[in-house]
């Protein structure tokens, strides 16, 4: 038996609505001003901090401690190998298993896009930077990161690329491409290593020996340089780059404009486009009434 009905254009339409569960309205709407962070799809994943200056988007990946695979290539052939045996030998490499602390990748990426010449476009994007921290950020002003002391880094946190490329075009599927491939890769000396957390070499390269996790509170994570480190703040406006803050993924019963542009920011790009496209259909039956 119909309960409800609501016309559209010269049409009724009616509807059988049932009651399936009734909850206290108060828990209902907190469960959309809770705080969950960046849940766009648009965005990469992983990412602690966002920041954009003109047409560029500034994005702070974060990886937690863990044991990564080190291997040695071009100009590094028998130099950590001196100081202690790699877990696994071959004539063209030596491999290391070796513990990283917090984790904090850096690529700002042109919102707009160029013809690659090849039938699609590209998002034009900067280098890939890589800093460390002893402590997970949880404050934007924390002074506490530092260019990974890795071969293939340079003072300024700035990764040497080499060959390792992507052919993504969109902006999460490149940054998390390169992040993914970092550690699968061959490392060099062509930017040297610079000086910081982990410098201690020997232990260092020998930590995986009795320790199933990374403990940050190891000696080894104590070698930090003199300075007090960079913040995501300090990197940021260095390029004239300002934070962005999570959408406030709150109903505004005030403002129905507002709350669909927060629904349209977590959407993918395509589910976006097509809710917009229904709207702007929908737009001139101004008259419908529910009943």
């Amino acid at each position: 038996m119909a309960n409800w009905a609501e016309i559209v254009g010269d049409e009724i339409k009616f509807y059988d609505r049932q009651l399936l569960d009734t909850k206290p309205l108060d828990a209902f709407l907190a469960t959309f001003t809770q705080d969950k962070g960046y849940a766009s799809p648009r965005l990469p994943k992983d990412v602690a901090f966002v920041a954009a200056a003109g047409e560029q988007t500034m994005y702070f990946v974060e990886q937690p401690p863990r044991f990564v695979s080190f291997r040695t290539g071009s100009g590094l052939e028998n130099v950590y190998s001196e100081v202690v045996e790699p877990i696994h030998n071959r004539l063209d490499y030596d491999m290391y298993m070796i513990p990283v602390p917090w984790e904090y990748y850096v690529m700002s990426i042109a919102d707009r896009t160029i013809d690659t010449g090849f039938g699609s476009a590209s998002h034009l994007a900067s280098g890939l930077y890589l800093f460390w921290s002893k402590t997970q950020l949880q404050d934007p002003e924390q002074a506490t990161l530092y260019p990974a002391s890795l071969p293939n880094i340079g003072s300024n946190g700035s990764v040497c690329l080499g060959e390792n490329g992507t052919y993504e075009d969109q902006p999460d599927r490149k940054l998390m491409e390169l992040v993914n491939e970092f550690y699968d890769s061959d490392f060099n000396a062509d930017l040297g290593a610079s000086t910081g957390i982990c410098s201690n070499i020997h232990d260092w390269l020998s930590y995986h020996d009795g320790h199933e996790t990374v403990d940050l509170t190891d000696p080894i994570f104590d070698t930090l340089p003199a300075d007090d480190g960079a913040s995501i703040i300090k990197i940021a406006q260095s390029a004239n780059f300002q934070r962005l803050t999570p959408p406030d993924n709150a109903p505004s019963p005030s403002s129905p404009k507002a709350f669909l542009e927060r629904l349209l920011f977590t959407l993918p790009e395509d589910d976006g486009r097509r809710l917009m496209q229904m709207m702007r259909q929908m737009a001139p039956i101004e008259s419908n009434d529910a009943v």
